[in-house]
């Protein structure tokens, strides 16, 4: 059983707006040097991304157990899109990405370790003056992670948006702001598309989520 979260405000400016990304697919440095589980998780990282445009498949990787890392070992930009927010930022359309991005894996993580993350994270990004969050999450137990970190983020009064692709799971837990993604191996992406179709596929689906966090809502919405 699962509580609702009243949706908080929507972002008046985008273009003065810091936005923080976070995720539940287990995109990690190199090395895990936190060594967070690959399932049942106990523990979340929190790493510096200031100065880099993307994440890079030589520094980062997915320890989550249960789906196939190869789409998001190939680019972790397909399950965590700080390329396209960099983008974004670059054209003023966004005022800044928050310098730290946060990570866990969602895999059979127990729904209270999963508050307990949201709750910790929501603190934080509050204090540090962020004004939304992008969450994206892969498979089934890794989306009831998502959704419910995604609710302990806006009880802050943070709006958030939860980037899944099993949507029915999000919404049963009570994430407010949804965008239906790509596929559980590769949310934000598709490798099957040539580099520049992707790249468009990408940008949009990052469009719909960023136009989420501006948009007032009173229930549970899909941006599709």
């Amino acid at each position: 059983i699962f509580d609702d979260v009243a949706p908080a405000r929507a972002i008046k400016d985008l273009s003065k707006a810091t936005i923080a990304i976070c995720t539940s697919g287990g995109i990690v440095p190199q090395g895990n040097p936190d060594r967070i589980e690959s399932a049942s998780a106990q523990k979340w990282g929190k790493y510096d991304i200031s100065g880099q445009d993307r994440l890079k498949p030589q520094e980062f990787f997915t320890t989550h157990g249960g789906y196939d890392p190869v789409y998001a070992n190939e680019d972790p930009n397909r399950v965590a899109p700080l390329d396209i927010l960099r983008e974004y930022e670059k054209e003023g359309y966004i005022g800044k990405v928050y310098e730290f991005f946060y990570t866990t894996t969602g895999t059979g993580t127990a729904v209270s370790k999963a508050k307990e993350f949201g709750s910790k994270i929501g603190e934080e990004l509050k204090t540090a003056g962020v004004d939304g969050v992008i969450l994206t999450s892969t498979w089934g137990t890794c989306t009831r992670c998502g959704a419910t970190m995604v609710k302990e983020i806006e009880r802050y009064g943070l709006p958030v948006v939860h980037m899944a692709t099993i949507t029915t799971i999000s919404e049963s837990v009570g994430a407010n702001r949804i965008v239906p993604t790509v596929a559980i191996p590769h949310p934000v992406g598709n490798p099957k598309l040539d580099p520049e179709n992707e790249h468009k596929l990408r940008k949009n689906l990052v469009n719909k989520a960023l136009t989420a966090l501006t948009t007032e809502i009173t229930e549970p919405t899909y941006f599709d």
